[in-house]
């Protein structure tokens, strides 16, 4: 009897609770971003907003993302935490609310490497730090998910960078070269393609190069200054084979090839546990040292 009483008490608790609201904005055929593909928006897709295909789909976090080449889908797959529109493809203004509510693909805005997106195009002008920071926080608390799109710029201002003579980095190689949307591999840079950033000389294969890394330095740019990562474990500079590359959770790392030795190869087995090392280790760096 008891038992009896308790459940015909917990019934109208559970009856009463709100459906879970969805990780992600759908439309009405259950796809998220209104179907369209959010690497088309990024600079390296074409900067503007284009409906995807079919046939280049990807199921994430219970929502389907659609991609107008094979090449978008699979930089999406590499690294869908970049692509994926913040707050879920909800509108970022209203999510500073603490309120979901759909938005408009059309009505985008990027902000460093953040896709936002908003149910009207006049409310992108008005998102600021502050309402940024409010839209993080609320969209934490609500699906427990960390914020999207978020870079790490970990260059320490003032900290000596791996640089050649003139100030060249990685010995003139292309550092967009080495991610999925520049081709994936180690590619000598063009001196008629160059810029300087934070007084290193970066060389590109093409003027797009150049100009998605304008866009978003602090993803392009080598981690730890450009030294080997394996030796920045123990805090030491060593120079690096510009053709021994690792691209991992969106950032680029280096390594030494030699006769002797092979840092890549030990870096790969371990990564998760040298990884936070070298990044205390180069945490440390300040100017001078």
């Amino acid at each position: 009897m008891q038992l009896l009483t308790l459940l015909f008490t917990l019934i109208p608790l559970f009856a009463t609770q709100e459906p879970a609201a969805p990780a992600r904005s759908l439309n009405a055929e259950g796809l998220a971003f209104g179907g369209f593909d959010p690497v088309s928006t990024f600079p390296a897709g074409g900067g503007k907003a284009v409906a995807g295909d079919e046939r280049f789909e990807v199921r994430l976090a219970g929502a389907r993302y659609r991609f107008a080449s094979a090449a978008h889908k699979a930089w999406f797959e590499a690294e869908p935490s970049r692509y994926e529109p913040a707050y879920g493809g909800f509108d970022a203004a209203a999510m500073a609310q603490g309120a979901r509510k759909p938005a408009v693909p059309a009505n985008f805005r990027l902000q460093g490497a953040r896709l936002f997106v908003f149910a009207e195009p006049s409310a992108a002008a008005g998102m600021d730090a502050a309402l940024i920071a409010a839209a993080d926080a609320a969209w934490k608390r609500a699906s427990g998910e960390p914020p999207r799109g978020l870079v790490l710029d970990d260059a320490r201002v003032g900290a000596k960078w791996n640089l050649g003579k003139g100030g060249l980095a990685i010995e003139g190689y292309d550092p967009v070269a080495y991610f999925p949307e520049g081709g994936g591999k180690a590619a000598l840079g063009d001196p008629k393609f160059e810029t300087v950033q934070g007084g290193a000389k970066y060389r590109f294969t093409s003027e797009a190069h150049r100009t998605w890394f304008l866009a978003e330095p602090a993803r392009y740019q080598p981690k730890y200054g450009g030294w080997c990562a394996y030796a920045m474990v123990e805090g030491d500079d060593v120079e690096i084979d510009p053709q021994s590359f690792l691209v991992q959770d969106g950032r680029l790392f280096l390594f030494y090839k030699g006769l002797f030795a092979d840092t890549r190869a030990k870096w790969l087995p371990k990564s998760k546990e040298f990884l936070p090392k070298a990044d205390a280790e180069w945490a440390k760096r300040k100017p001078g040292n």
